[in-house]
Formats: C-alpha cells, structure tokens, sequence
C-alpha cells in the first residue's frame, strides 16, 4: 500500500494532537472522515501508527527518506 501525501499531514496532526477522533481529525483538516480512515489504515500498514491511531516512536523517517517523500508528494501535487 502506498503513501499519499494527505497520510503525512494525518500522521503529523496526530503527533501533535493524539487522541483525535476521525471526526475532529476530519474537521480540522477540511478532509471527510471517510478520507481520514483510509489515511490512518495507509499509516498503520506502513507502520506509522500503531493500532490505537498513535504516532510509532519505533518509525524513525531518516532525512532522506522525508526530503525524498515531501519532494515527491510536493512535485506530483503540481
């Protein structure tokens, strides 16, 4: 299963606000709920997020691995 660059903001705004519902999670970043549960679904499967929606201290994105995927997603998305 592939990331899309929607599943990153997801991840980052549970990092920093954990304990979001789908809904609130949906409200505050102007997604469906619909489109939030397919983006935690692709971060767990990617190992992002464990099973209860929380960040995975254990999934340590290197650098390169971070400028690679926002250049990517930056780049697609024009």
């Amino acid at each position: 299963m592939q990331l899309n660059p929607q599943d990153l903001v997801v991840v980052v705004k549970l990092a920093l606000e954990p304990g979001l519902t789908f809904q609130s999670l949906a409200d505050s970043l102007h997604m469906s709920v619909s489109a939030v549960h397919r983006s935690v679904t692709r971060a767990k499967a990617a190992g992002l997020l464990l099973a209860d929606r929380q960040p995975n201290p254990n999934a340590c994105l290197t650098r390169t691995a971070r400028t690679g995927f926002l250049s990517y997603s930056i780049g697609s998305a024009v």
